[in-house]
Parts: structure tokens; C-alpha cells; sequence
């Protein structure tokens, strides 16, 4: 296309916006809320059904996770008592040199312990 006074091309310029909506609550806002049981009947009561077993899935998996911890915390003491009993022996048999490892596993539990806080 050419312009009469100008005799050089014209040039058109679009503008294009886009829009996107995001939430972080595990439901939409309830005016989308509506707009989705209108567009499919049911869909709210899905959505609804949907919300409720990923709540209660993530419970389930927290409740496993906590027992998990529970029981690497008894098993981090029986190793660190047992740890410290071998040290309290060897002292004990003036065997200094027997005291090492236990101490250096001693040692590695409690320090693993204050690093794995700080990392969290």
C-alpha cells in the first residue's frame, strides 16, 4: 500500500494484550467458581470432591512423614548412647585409642543433626 504524499510504504501497527488469572488458593474465586458449574453441571461438586482427596492424601503423607522422623530420632539416640557407652568403656579399659570411632560416629550424628536445622 502506498500513500499518496508519501509514495512510501504504510505500516500498520497491533497491539495484542493477553490476560491470565492465577491463584494460589486450592479453589477459584467463587465468581469462577460459578462460571465453571455453568459451563459444566456438576463441575463445583468435582471440584469440590477433587479438593477434598488432595487435602486428605496431603494429611495422610505428612502423618507418614512424622512418624518417619519419630523414628529416625530413636534410632539417632540408641546409636549416640551406644556410642558413648563404647567411649565410657574403652576410657574405662585405658584402651584410648578404641574410643575414636565411636566418638567420631558420636560426633556425626549430633553434628548431622544441627546441619540438617539449619538447611531447613
Amino acid at each position: 500500500m502506498s500513500d499518496k504524499n508519501n509514495k512510501g510504504p504504510v505500516s500498520k501497527q497491533q497491539s495484542v494484550t493477553q490476560q491470565a488469572l492465577m491463584y494460589s488458593a486450592p479453589l477459584p474465586p467463587a465468581s469462577e467458581f460459578a462460571g465453571y458449574d455453568a459451563a459444566l453441571p456438576g463441575a463445583g461438586d468435582r471440584i469440590l470432591a477433587l479438593v477434598e482427596k488432595e487435602m486428605q492424601h496431603r494429611h495422610q503423607a505428612e502423618n507418614k512423614l512424622i512418624k518417619i522422623a519419630g523414628r529416625g530420632q530413636i534410632c539417632g539416640l540408641i546409636v549416640s548412647v551406644f556410642s558413648l557407652g563404647a567411649i565410657a568403656l574403652s576410657i574405662f579399659f585405658k584402651q584410648p585409642i578404641a574410643s575414636i570411632p565411636p566418638a567420631i560416629i558420636a560426633i556425626t550424628g549430633l553434628a548431622s543433626v544441627f546441619i540438617n536445622q539449619k538447611n531447613k
